[in-house]
């Protein structure tokens, strides 16, 4: 069993690291004048925005499904807490996530 288990993490690694691509990005504006970042031959189009305040806003168009679909990704957790203010990223995932 240990064995297989070696031989499966093995080829997951394996793969893992033989799937990082290195990826171009190239800048354009849209319609309205607004800047974006693209990835090239990226199979979604998905186009990266930045806001005045840093935030990324990734957007990808499916015209397939009339619905729509958000995620939220921070940079914070316990890691990048300021060592005078330890417990500040749990406090704000739970500002943000939870409303509590």
């Amino acid at each position: 069993m240990k064995r297989i288990l070696f031989i499966f993490s093995a080829i997951l690694l394996f793969t893992t690291v033989s799937c990082v691509d290195n990826y171009k990005t190239k800048t354009a504006k849209d319609k309205n004048g607004y800047s974006y970042e693209y990835v090239v031959n990226d199979p979604v189009n998905t186009r990266i925005y930045t806001l005045d305040n840093g935030l990324k806003v990734y957007m990808a168009v499916n015209t397939d499904e009339p619905r729509i679909q958000t995620y939220i990704a921070v940079k914070a957790g316990s890691k990048n807490d300021p060592r005078e203010t330890t417990g500040l990223a749990h406090y704000f995932e739970h500002m943000m996530f939870k409303g509590t």
